[in-house]
């Protein structure tokens, strides 16, 4: 089992979310723009960290064409901010010294087949040689609210344990580097070109309303008590798959509709996995964004759109695969050994006897 702040964030939010993403490999075939702009911003950032030249901001722009599936408006959203970020913290006196990762992941063993990982946006080091994490986020604004919520990021407080592990030392801080997303009218019809270029006069003339770099901190105590949630945690996880059930939120206007938008899997929950919904979804290895060898993907993993008999423990009408069931112990066993072999191709898992 891999543990990363998504994935327990996940099972915690909503177990059965978990069990669609995590369990069961689906993701949503449509991409999310908001989360595609931030791909690509985090993907420049790599390259822009270690070389805040304009060479280097040339090289960064360049780099989001290796993750840009196509010339989209997401995509020319990047390198908008990549040259934005550029533009305010070039001329600044740096906040570190050393650059020692742009980017790193980090994979701590944790006992009973356990690991608890992440992917750090960057690791540098101060004037003092004190280890610092940095955290590049984009958001729609960057206000009183939103900075007050860096102090209760679950994120932060598991990149810092993560680091102490791999380290031996608590690092001093994160530093979390922020940069919205642009925020004036678009009018009907406008080339997305001539939007961006009419947003950049906004960045140039309000800087300190679009950028912005803050410290954040986490105590030992802190630290302490989220290993104790992992652990708990997992131990939620590992008895949901001894039983085969993963509960749904009860809280649908939370859950499924939060911050009024729709959960993608809403459709698998309420109607299982028939070929109509499924063709929205495709298979993606849990944990991707963790770029793991081979070797270190999730053993659970497997692919299975439908089976021949119904089952009202672990099946809807249509024969769906909805959950596993009395026999999720039985089928887990049977799980393990196809994970071998989801490498080569997607496998069908064999009906349960």
């Amino acid at each position: 089992m891999i543990l990363t702040n998504s994935s327990i964030g996940t099972f915690q939010f909503c177990e059965r979310k978990y069990y669609w993403r995590y369990r069961r490999g689906l993701v949503p075939r449509k991409t999310n723009e908001l989360m595609a702009i931030g791909t690509y911003f985090h993907q420049g950032m790599e390259v822009l960290l270690t070389d805040m030249t304009e060479e280097g901001r040339d090289r960064a722009i360049a780099s989001i064409d290796l993750v840009a599936a196509e010339n989209s408006e997401a995509a020319h959203t990047g390198r908008f901010l990549i040259a934005r970020y550029y533009d305010h913290w070039s001329t600044k006196v740096p906040s570190w010294v050393e650059v020692i990762a742009p980017e790193k992941t980090i994979l701590v063993p944790a006992g009973q087949g356990r690991w608890v990982a992440g992917k750090l946006d960057g690791l540098v080091a101060d004037d003092q040689s004190r280890l610092w994490i940095v955290e590049h986020k984009t958001t729609y604004a960057v206000d009183a609210d939103y900075l007050e919520k860096v102090e209760l990021d679950g994120q932060i407080t598991h990149y810092m344990m993560l680091a102490e592990a791999e380290f031996g030392t608590l690092p001093a801080g994160v530093w979390y580097n922020t940069i919205c997303r642009p925020r004036i009218y678009r009018r009907k019809d406008e080339d997305i070109f001539i939007y961006l270029t009419r947003a950049a006069v906004e960045y140039r003339s309000q800087p300190l309303s679009y950028v912005a770099r803050q410290r954040a901190y986490r105590s030992a105590t802190t630290i302490a008590e989220h290993k104790e949630t992992v652990a708990r945690v997992a131990d939620r996880i590992d008895s949901a798959i001894d039983v085969g059930f993963w509960c749904k939120n009860c809280n649908t206007a939370l859950t499924c509709f939060a911050r009024g938008r729709r959960c993608p899997y809403t459709a698998l929950c309420t109607h299982g996995e028939t070929p109509l919904v499924l063709a929205d979804f495709e298979h993606a290895a849990p944990h991707s964004e963790l770029d793991l060898p081979p070797h270190m993907t999730e053993q659970q993993v497997y692919h299975q759109t439908h089976l021949p008999e119904a089952d009202p423990m672990g099946f809807n009408e249509d024969g769906g695969f909805l959950f596993v069931g009395p026999r999720g112990v039985a089928m887990a066993e049977e799980i393990k050994t196809l994970a071998n072999t989801l490498a080569g191709g997607v496998e069908e898992c064999p009906p349960a006897q």
